[in-house]
C-alpha cells in the first residue's frame, strides 16, 4: 500500500507539474523568449534609474517582435505594471529628509491630467497616422534623445574629470609639498641659516 501511495506522489511530483505547465503556460518560441527576458532587464534597470523605458522597449518590441504598431500598447501595458509595482513599493515611503511622503501626490495630480490627455491623443494618432510617420517620429525622439543624454554625458564626465584632478593636485600639494612650497621653505631655511651665522 505504502509503494502505491509513494509511486502516486512521485507521479504527481514529476508529471503534474508539467502537465500543468504545459497546459496553464502556452510554449515560447525563441524570440519571444528573448524578448521576455530583455523586457525583463530593460523594466529592471529602468526602475532602478527612474524612468519608464517606453525609449527602449518600443524599439525593442518592434525589432525583435516584429509587431510594428502593436509595440506601443504593448510597451504601455508593461510599463503599466512596473508603474503599478513601484507605487507599491514607494507609495507609503517618507522623505528622508522634508517631513513629506516620498511621493509627491500634488505633482501628480497637477500632471497627471495632461499625461492622460497626452496619452489618449498619442493613441488615437497612432491608429490614424501611416506606420511609416510613426517611425519617422518615434526615430526623431530617439534620435533628439540619444543626443542629448550623449551631450549631458559628456558635460558630466567633463566636470567629474575636472574635479578628480583638482583633488589629485590638492592631494600631491597636501601630502608631499608643491614645488612652489618647496622653494619657499628652501628660501626660509636659507635665510634662518643667514640669521644664525651673522
Amino acid at each position: 500500500m505504502w509503494a502505491h501511495l509513494l509511486s502516486l506522489a512521485s507521479f504527481f511530483a514529476t508529471v503534474m507539474p508539467k502537465l500543468i505547465a504545459a497546459v496553464l503556460l502556452p510554449p515560447l518560441a525563441s524570440k519571444e523568449t528573448i524578448t521576455v527576458a530583455l523586457a525583463f532587464l530593460t523594466v529592471f534597470i529602468a526602475s532602478g534609474v527612474g524612468v519608464g523605458g517606453g525609449g527602449i522597449l518600443v524599439p525593442l518590441y518592434t525589432l525583435v517582435l516584429g509587431v510594428g504598431r502593436a509595440a506601443v500598447p504593448l510597451s504601455n501595458a508593461t510599463i503599466f505594471g512596473a508603474s503599478i509595482v513601484n507605487l507599491v513599493l514607494y507609495g507609503r515611503e517618507r522623505h528622508p529628509i522634508a517631513q513629506r511622503p516620498l511621493v509627491d501626490w500634488d505633482l501628480i495630480l497637477a500632471m497627471e491630467p495632461m499625461t492622460i490627455v497626452g496619452a489618449l491623443v498619442g493613441s488615437y494618432l497612432n491608429k490614424v497616422l501611416p506606420s511609416w510617420f510613426t517611425s519617422i517620429c518615434l526615430t526623431t525622439v530617439l534620435t533628439l534623445t540619444t543626443y542629448r543624454m550623449i551631450a549631458k554625458a559628456n558635460k558630466v564626465h567633463s566636470r567629474e574629470l575636472q574635479s578628480l584632478k583638482a583633488a589629485v593636485r590638492a592631494n600631491a600639494e597636501n601630502q608631499y609639498g608643491s614645488f612652489n612650497n618647496l622653494r619657499k621653505s628652501a628660501d626660509e631655511i636659507e635665510g634662518w641659516r643667514e640669521e644664525k651665522v651673522i
